[in-house]
């Protein structure tokens, strides 16, 4: 089983992806916290965890565009009221940005759920170790945003939608598709997170 203990005593589950999709996942590894000491429950909880981490690395040597569907097709409605802190203002990462880069984002409507980069500074820092890696996530995050401003709105068309922009840009101004499976990447596994 691949745990680890952390320096609290609590498990922590972990794969390597291996080299060849890395560049589609956006990470070197995965790592979640099962947030028990006790080791029998990590080994429980860690099964689907790494379960569902297989199938995504799979899926990315597959199909890597198949990923987004993946991705979509998560439960996504358990950021319910219920499971958020209710301390948490949900509102808190507008303040993080620029002031002309938070005047896009304040125009979108976040009224349909949780806003999408509501998590992505706690997110980026806690399962990136590189600082360049947590930049990326974030940056990919808040482009996400504004076809996808909260987890509800994380739908195949307005995926497609997000692919569709980058594709219809001039040549000189367009994302490769790698880049935009490595976007698609910190989406799946901030979702995984989240679920």
């Amino acid at each position: 089983m691949n745990l680890t203990r952390l320096k609290s005593g609590i498990w922590q589950v972990e794969l390597r992806v291996p080299v060849d999709v890395r560049h589609v996942l956006g990470k070197t590894r995965f790592a979640k916290s099962t947030k028990t000491q006790d080791k029998r429950t990590a080994m429980r909880l860690a099964a689907p965890v790494l379960a569902d981490w297989q199938q995504a690395i799979e899926q990315a040597r597959r199909d890597p565009s198949q990923l987004i569907s993946h991705v979509l097709n998560r439960d996504v409605d358990v950021l319910s009221a219920k499971r958020l802190n209710p301390r948490q203002d949900t509102m808190r990462w507008l303040s993080a940005l620029r002031p002309s880069q938070a005047e896009r984002y304040r125009l979108l409507d976040f009224s349909k759920g949780v806003p999408l980069p509501a998590f992505m500074d706690q997110f980026a820092h806690e399962h990136y170790a590189n600082r360049r890696t947590q930049t990326e996530a974030r940056r990919y995050i808040l482009e996400a945003t504004r076809f996808l401003p909260t987890f509800s709105d994380l739908t195949k068309s307005c995926a497609q939608q997000w692919v569709s922009s980058e594709e219809s840009k001039p040549a000189s101004h367009r994302r490769s598709a790698k880049t935009l499976q490595k976007g698609v990447g910190f989406l799946s596994e901030l979702c995984a997170v989240k679920a």
